[in-house]
């Protein structure tokens, strides 16, 4: 079997990484969104072992010490994890993945992984205003915790340069066009 790939995509809560992985899955049922470990509650429509598989603190904390995670974080107060397993298997067995993972998240893996395993991409709100919109008409957080994501979205924005490509989503099929035409280089 062939190499396998990663393309990596981060950008802040909001800036519609999502909306943009799920279009391309729904095109291309060959790339594999390989699914995270997190203490987070789901949202309303998540299922656990699809969107993500859900633990409790002291199951995260086991599987981090075991150095079962290619890379984790603390991410507003919830522990995210990448299974080491599954992405570095995966890449040996000719895989193709795209992994919706934060910042600091993403850092790690380019830190890890050889860079011609790997492509990361930084979706960029048009504005922290839209971006606040955005989350406001989303209605999944309190007022507290849209600030803590507002600020938190300027600290990621400023560390975009560290990703190979910037895409501003500003209009969303443009975006999803610029988005299409990166993945689908490897």
């Amino acid at each position: 079997m062939g190499k396998g790939y990663l393309n990596i995509i981060s950008g802040p809560s909001g800036a519609g990484k999502s909306t943009l992985i799920k279009r391309f899955l729904a095109e291309h049922s060959d790339y594999i969104f390989p699914t995270s470990i997190t203490t987070r509650p789901p949202r309303e429509g998540e299922i656990n072992g699809d969107h993500y598989l859900f633990v409790n603190e002291k199951e995260f904390i086991q599987k981090k010490d075991n150095g079962d995670f290619l890379e984790w974080a603390n991410v507003y107060g919830m522990y995210y994890g990448t299974l080491k397993s599954t992405i570095l298997n995966g890449l040996k067995e000719g895989k193709k993945f795209i992994k919706d993972i934060d910042v600091q998240g993403a850092s790690a893996l380019m830190e890890l992984l050889n860079k011609n395993d790997y492509t990361s991409i930084f979706i960029a709100p048009p504005s922290i205003e839209e971006l606040k919109q955005r989350l406001i008409d989303r209605g999944s957080e309190s007022q507290q915790q849209l600030n803590e994501r507002l600020n938190f979205a300027q600290k990621e924005i400023d560390k975009s340069e560290q990703f190979d490509v910037v895409i501003n989503n500003d209009d969303l099929n443009e975006t999803y066009k610029k988005f299409s035409d990166i993945m689908l280089k490897h």
